[in-house]
């Protein structure tokens, strides 16, 4: 069984895709930021 893939459909695959990308993407720079905050406060009381 094969599907048709029209353009309008391409265009929303790549606009989810990116949506994705992006998202992931702020949130690796959000965990990121959160571990090197945390570590920097282990590291003060200490």
């Amino acid at each position: 069984m094969r599907v048709a893939v029209c353009d309008d459909d391409r265009e929303t695959v790549r606009q989810v895709t990116e949506a994705i990308e992006r998202f992931s993407k702020e949130y690796f720079e959000v965990a990121y930021k959160a571990f090197y905050s945390a570590e920097d406060a282990m590291h003060y009381y200490q």
